[in-house]
């Protein structure tokens, strides 16, 4: 029952690529919006443009220091072994490619650097998927679901750049937001530590909110921080669950266990 559970799920996560597949490429153009660079911050300290949309990029690469740590101190008491580790690791690597394709396009945005910035992005956004559909799917729905992503993201940033359509990149990044909340949905499976994904899609919603209000949280601030600063810092903290659930299996109690 167990195998049959678990190719269930691997199908219909299938068939949800394939839909969102079908969706990016039928779809209607979308143009991205002309005053999209035109950010609340125009700060400028210590020499840095658009100070704090550069520095709190900084949160991204903290982030991946925690993960790292996390992984070597786990590793140190039984030795890691298995899917999750290795997509952990990719994961560190994409909050580092993210702090840095993001402060590079802060730096100065224009479209070259949002180019670099949402590779950055697709690097973490792939690992985290991958994450997802290993704890509740199985071992290699999670390497292919990454896979899929890694090779999706930067096909749907070229079809923006060469043609300003930018429908690809939502749907992208829509749809594995939908994948993620559809994953959360199923059990945890056993062995390991569950992530509680339902509090990271949560921690995206509002970033998401936070930065389609830069202007606005700007203003009702008076220019202490801005919407764009804080979506940054709450993508950053979106990830804690996945750092608090790096512990040993061994040290996990063993009511968190759910056969699936």
């Amino acid at each position: 029952m167990q195998t049959a559970s678990f190719h269930r799920s691997e199908a219909a996560l299938l068939l949800l690529v394939l839909l969102l597949t079908a969706l990016a490429c039928l779809g209607p153009p979308v143009a991205q919006p002309a005053d999209y660079h035109q950010f609340a911050d125009v700060r400028h300290w210590l020499g840095i443009p658009h100070s704090l949309d550069v520095l709190t990029n900084g949160a991204f690469a903290a982030v991946g220091v925690l993960l790292i740590a996390r992984l070597r101190h786990s590793g140190s008491q039984r030795p890691w072994s298995g899917t999750r580790p290795m997509l952990v690791a990719w994961l560190a690597a994409g909050m580092f490619c993210t702090a840095l394709g993001s402060s590079i396009y802060h730096w100065s945005p224009d479209d070259s650097g949002l180019a670099l910035d949402r590779l950055g992005m697709s690097v973490a956004f792939a690992a985290v998927l991958g994450l997802a559909a290993q704890d509740r799917v199985s071992d290699r729905a999670g390497w292919a679901l990454a896979g899929v992503i890694a090779l999706a993201a930067p096909l749907a940033v070229s079809i923006w750049m060469d043609s300003g359509n930018l429908w690809p990149w939502v749907v992208l990044q829509a749809g594995g937001l939908l994948a993620l909340l559809a994953t959360s949905m199923l059990r945890p499976r056993s062995g390991q530590t569950p992530i509680a994904w339902w509090l990271v899609v949560l921690a995206y919603g509002l970033a998401k909110a936070a930065e389609s209000q830069d202007h606005l949280i700007d203003a009702w601030s008076s220019g202490f921080v801005s919407g764009h600063n804080l979506k940054h810092l709450i993508a950053a903290a979106a990830l804690w669950p996945v750092v608090r659930a790096l512990r040993p299996a061994h040290n996990v109690p063993e009511h968190s266990f759910v056969h699936a």
